[in-house]
C-alpha cells in the first residue's frame, strides 16, 4: 500500500527486483495514476478565480492532446475585478485552441455535500468551436467513477452540454437529493481535428450553495 501521497498529484509507479549485487534488475512497466483531490466540504463555495489562496480550487486535471484547461487572465467575466477564469488553452497562456489537434480535457472537483436539504450549483460559461464537433460538457458524477482520458466524460447528471455560445451565459442546477452525497463535478472539453473558430470553452464564477429551506418548484391554483 502506498502511503503519504499528495492529493491531486500524478504518480508513476513500477516494481523492481532486488538481487543484491547484481546490476541487471528486472522491472515492471510503469503504471501512472492521479490521486484524488481533497473534496470540497465547506459551503457556500464561491470561486471567481481572483484569489486562489483565499478560495482554493482543489481539482484534478486530466487530458490528451494540446488543448487543456488552465486558470489564467486571458478571458473572464467582464463584471469581475480582474479578468481571470478557467479556460482551454493550447499553450498554457492564451484563450485559444489548436483546431487540428484532437483534444480531451477534464477538470474534476470532488465534493462532499453536507446535511443541507437543497444544493444549487451554478457557473458562467462561454464556448466556441465547431458546432456539432467541439463542445463543453459539465456533469455531476458518482464519486467512485474512474476518469479515463480517452473515453469521454463519465455518466452522470447533465448540467450542461453546449456546442457554441459566444456570450457569457449562466447555468444552474438545483437538487434536494445531494445531502450527504459524495460526487465529482466534471468539466469536459472536446474538440476534433476539423474546423472551428479558435475560441474554446471558459468557466467563471462557480457557486455551490446549500439551503435548508428548499426552493418552491411549482404551484397550482385551486
Amino acid at each position: 500500500v502506498l502511503t503519504e501521497l499528495e492529493p491531486a498529484t500524478r504518480y508513476s509507479v513500477y516494481v523492481q527486483t532486488d538481487c543484491g549485487s547484481v546490476d541487471n534488475f528486472d522491472r515492471t512497466a510503469e503504471v501512472t495514476f492521479m490521486t484524488r483531490a481533497l473534496p470540497l466540504s465547506e459551503f457556500p463555495y464561491i470561486q471567481d478565480f481572483q484569489d486562489l489562496e483565499a478560495t482554493p480550487f482543489a481539482v484534478e486535471y486530466y487530458g490528451t492532446g494540446t488543448n487543456q484547461w488552465m486558470i489564467g487572465s486571458a478571458t473572464g467575466m467582464p463584471s469581475t475585478e480582474e479578468l481571470s477564469s478557467l479556460y482551454i488553452s493550447n499553450n498554457q497562456s492564451n484563450y485559444s485552441y489548436t483546431i487540428a489537434n484532437e483534444s480531451r480535457s477534464y477538470v474534476v472537483m470532488p465534493i462532499q455535500f453536507g446535511d443541507d436539504l437543497e444544493y444549487s450549483i451554478s457557473f458562467d460559461y462561454k464556448v466556441g468551436g465547431e458546432e456539432g464537433y467541439d463542445y463543453l460538457s459539465v456533469r455531476l458524477c458518482d464519486g467512485n467513477v474512474e476518469i479515463s482520458e480517452n473515453a469521454g466524460i463519465p455518466a452522470g447528471i447533465d448540467i450542461l452540454n453546449q456546442a457554441t455560445m459566444s456570450d457569457w451565459t449562466n447555468v444552474s442546477y438545483t437538487s434536494t437529493e445531494l445531502s450527504g452525497a459524495y460526487k465529482l463535478l466534471v468539466f469536459y472539453w472536446y474538440n476534433d481535428y476539423g474546423g472551428g473558430d479558435g475560441m474554446p470553452a471558459a468557466i467563471d464564477n462557480i457557486r455551490i450553495i446549500g439551503a435548508n429551506c428548499p426552493s418552491p418548484a411549482s404551484f397550482a391554483l385551486d
